[in-house]
């Protein structure tokens, strides 16, 4: 298979180019041209976008988990004082409560993308080898 970025011949079932180290997804067509000759057309699939929306949930999930862990420690400051002790125990309870939620709520969706994205790429593959 040749590499579409240098034109250096890598093996059939190459993850990267060994000359300029780029990465292939798949093979997305084979052409004959001729009786003996074959031209592998190469498509690097990468999701680019899906992969940033990813990432920044993630970024979101620990932003807010470092938020839930501020606010707790701010409710347990007014649990101490005695005028503002019911508002702490709320406070603490909500940061806890929804620190929880929204982190694993947050990190499953980046999660649930990566999956998407992986499900598109193996979809793909199998598509490609029942033809074969």
């Amino acid at each position: 298979m040749e590499c579409s970025e240098c034109h250096a011949y890598n093996k059939k079932n190459s993850v990267n180019c060994w000359k300029c180290g780029i990465e292939f997804a798949e093979i997305v067509k084979i052409t004959g041209t001729s009786k003996n000759k074959i031209e592998a057309v190469i498509e690097v699939i990468e999701y680019p976008a899906l992969k940033t929306i990813s990432t920044i949930f993630r970024v979101m999930a620990w932003l807010i988990g470092i938020a839930a862990v501020i606010t707790l420690i701010y409710g347990l400051f007014l649990i101490d004082n005695h005028e503002t002790k019911e508002i702490g125990i709320v406070v603490t309870v909500y940061s806890l409560i929804g620190g929880l939620f929204g982190v694993v709520f947050i990190l499953a969706l980046s999660e649930g993308i990566k999956l998407l994205i992986n499900i598109a790429n193996d979809v793909k593959t199998l598509r490609e080898n029942v033809g074969k």
